[in-house]
């Protein structure tokens, strides 16, 4: 079985030369002209690039000169750093103190650029990749050393600083190969995912890729052009976030929301009413696909059948990991592709026989199909009582009248604040009322919110509602 990226990519550029691999508004890639410019770039960087082993920072938009530079970083045998294009210099520091950062390559004025970094991440000499230009005769492109390569995945740092992960791309094949089997990329059919560029930039092109289908791009300023991307290019599967979602609804046509196969949700849970309301606008439904950095990318998927239960699904678990509930209701999840400690430190996360301790809460049916019930460290003591923030979101999520909500325990631990997004038919009264018996003397305060505050990649921003609590 192939497990490199730049095998699979050899291997398609010889059976399938002319089809199409890479697509974004302005330009269409082959799979033979993706092989060639992703071994003209490596050629390239081994000439700047001196030291070995080292890691860069891609901070490129979401066009198709993305996983030309992974795949080309990679085939030297370098390893990656995901970064937002716009990243600022704190978050920069930040990365840079929990790895070896030396080089960022980004995409200025249209043309790539790779800057070589001191000690403090500032930029001591630049140079200019003009490898489409290179007339390269295909002996003197450099020997594959992918398999020293690693892959930072970085969680989103809703919470905080974010952490790091050192992924082989082994890892990231073996989950794309096993996230395929049951979502499977129709053939000729295209493939978008349109997570930001730092947010597990693999899922944006690893599982197209090892299918030997079209990856479509798409930049978060083109979005108002999406129904020409899904027409012109045949998109049939579609990753995104919930709150992605939400503003699709309101561009996408109809017609075209029919032409996609398995529109996947992901990057938090999904509730109810938005799977409904989502339903009722589109006709379609979404298929919750869950995962973490831990696990390298999807481990869960909701059978069409659950899509519209109104309990929080994770799904079926797909193959290549196991999957268990410890007897504390801990989700547990074992496989190839789950990393056992975080980049630079002694920490194992993994128990003595090999399963990721996940901290979330489930349960599963008779059909193995496992149901989110919150996560450990959201069962809190507030006032001398323990309560489940998650389980007290989800009963007051049924009151129609409000959009999103989310609950937080005062620093003191002796009452809980709950930020709501509402509509005008929202009665205060009544939800008093009805929080009185939910919460059984336990003191609250109700924050209205315009929206919840979210970080670029679409999740909820977490530090900056433990800010508001204050």
């Amino acid at each position: 079985m192939i497990s490199k990226l730049n095998d699979y990519l050899k291997d398609y550029a010889k059976k399938t030369p002319s089809k199409i691999a890479l697509a974004d508004r302005k330009n269409v890639v082959s799979y033979s002209d993706f092989y060639h410019l992703v071994n003209k770039l490596a050629y390239l960087l081994t000439k700047y690039v001196l030291d070995e082993n080292t890691e860069i920072g891609i901070s490129i938009p979401k066009n198709i000169n993305l996983p030309i530079v992974y795949l080309g970083v990679f085939r030297c045998g370098f390893s990656a750093i995901p970064l937002e294009v716009n990243i600022s210099q704190s978050k920069l520091l930040i990365i840079g103190k929990v790895t070896r950062m030396k080089y960022i390559i980004k995409f200025i004025n249209e043309k790539l650029v790779l800057y070589r970094l001191d000690s403090k991440l500032d930029v001591i000499e630049e140079f200019e990749l003009n490898f489409k230009d290179i007339e390269l005769d295909i002996k003197e492109y450099i020997e594959c050393e992918e398999e020293q390569s690693r892959y930072f995945n970085l969680t989103s740092g809703s919470t905080g600083t974010p952490k790091i992960f050192s992924t082989k791309t082994t890892q990231v094949v073996y989950n794309a190969i096993n996230v395929n089997l049951s979502l499977p990329i129709e053939l000729n059919g295209s493939y978008m995912c349109l997570f930001s560029e730092s947010m597990h930039p693999h899922e944006l092109f690893v599982k197209p890729l090892v299918a030997g289908e079209c990856c479509v791009l798409c930049t978060t300023n083109e979005y108002q052009h999406i129904n020409e991307l899904i027409e012109r290019f045949n998109i049939k599967s579609l990753l995104a976030t919930p709150n992605l979602y939400k503003y699709l609804m309101s561009i996408i046509k109809k017609e075209n929301w029919n032409n996609i196969k398995h529109l996947q949700v992901g990057g938090e849970k999904v509730e109810y009413q938005f799977r409904e309301t989502f339903f009722n606008t589109t006709g379609k439904k979404l298929i919750s696909a869950w995962g973490s950095t831990e696990t390298t990318g999807i481990v869960f998927y909701t059978p069409i059948e659950w899509a519209l239960s109104k309990k929080v699904v994770l799904g079926a678990c797909i193959g290549g990991y196991k999957c268990k509930i410890s007897s504390e209701g801990e989700l547990l999840i074992k496989g190839y592709a789950c990393i056992e400690q975080y980049y630079n430190s002694e920490e194992i996360i993994v128990d003595n026989e090999g399963y990721y301790n996940t901290g979330d809460l489930v349960y599963k049916d008779d059909n193995e199909i496992f149901y989110y019930e919150g996560r450990k460290d959201n069962q809190v003591k507030v006032g001398g009582r323990f309560i489940s923030l998650f389980q007290l979101e989800q009963e007051l999520l049924t009151v129609q009248a409000i959009k999103e909500i989310t609950i937080e325990v005062s620093s003191s631990n002796d009452n809980i604040v709950i930020f709501l997004v509402v509509t005008s038919e929202f009665n205060e009264l009544e939800f008093r009322k009805l929080l009185v018996k939910k919460v059984n003397n336990i003191a609250f305060k109700i924050c209205y919110l315009s929206e919840l505050p979210r970080m670029e990649n679409g999740k909820l921003n977490k530090s900056k509602i433990k800010l508001l609590v204050e």
